[in-house]
């Protein structure tokens, strides 16, 4: 025993490869990363969101196509009321002119009948252009509600995302804490495996270029 002793002992390609061996047992048995199971409750929750994200997007989706069609209903009646603004500024100038010309003349007929009629199509214009903003306020009120419902269900949505995020980090938080090696250090990963056995390796070969006559 004792000359198989001394014999290992002066052997160091044998020293080497049975510290490789150990090192790579002792990562293998002790230190391999175990999945982490995800519990029930959090589990219910993934699924949960899985299965309702179409109906969210779908649902969304609509939300937005609503709200576009409203905003340019609004845009465009808007404009439409804005041209029939200017029209009853450019009649109601027309009417004016109108009104000094039948003055001035003490006219009975023809520029009173003018101004009469200028001043029904200024108030046809006013009337349009009411009516128009009106219209796109409501179009506007209407884009504005379904943007209310699109952001009411993303933050929902959002708001479920982050409990279950933070869910899962707590759970993190309490599985067991990364393998040790003699409780006193943590296992070396499959790189520091890696390296420390060619190290061993080339010390070892150092050695015996050393030792040998």
């Amino acid at each position: 025993m004792t000359r198989l002793l001394a014999w290992f002992a002066r052997s160091p390609i044998l020293i080497a490869i049975v510290s490789v061996v150990l090192l790579g047992a002792l990562w293998w048995t002790s230190c391999r990363p175990t999945p982490t199971p995800i519990p029930p409750k959090e589990q219910t929750s993934i699924d949960s969101l899985n299965v309702t994200s179409p109906f969210y997007r779908a649902r969304r989706d609509t939300f937005v196509r609503v709200e576009s069609v409203y905003v340019a209903q609004s845009l465009r009646n808007r404009s439409g009321a804005m041209t029939s603004s200017h029209a009853a500024d450019s009649l109601g100038a027309l009417a004016n002119v109108a009104l000094r010309l039948a003055e001035a003349e003490r006219d009975t007929s023809t520029h009173w009948h003018d101004v009469a009629i200028l001043r029904g199509l200024e108030n046809d214009s006013l009337r349009s252009a009411n009516g128009g903003l009106l219209t796109a306020l409501e179009q506007q009120t209407q884009a504005r509600t379904a943007a209310d419902a699109r952001s009411s269900a993303d933050s929902s949505r959002l708001a479920a995302v982050q409990n279950l995020n933070e869910r899962l980090a707590a759970d993190l938080r309490r599985s067991d804490p990364p393998c040790r090696v003699l409780v006193i250090a943590r296992c070396p990963s499959r790189r520091v495996v890696a390296v420390a056995s060619v190290a061993l390796g080339v010390l070892a070969k150092i050695e015996y270029d050393r030792r040998k006559p």
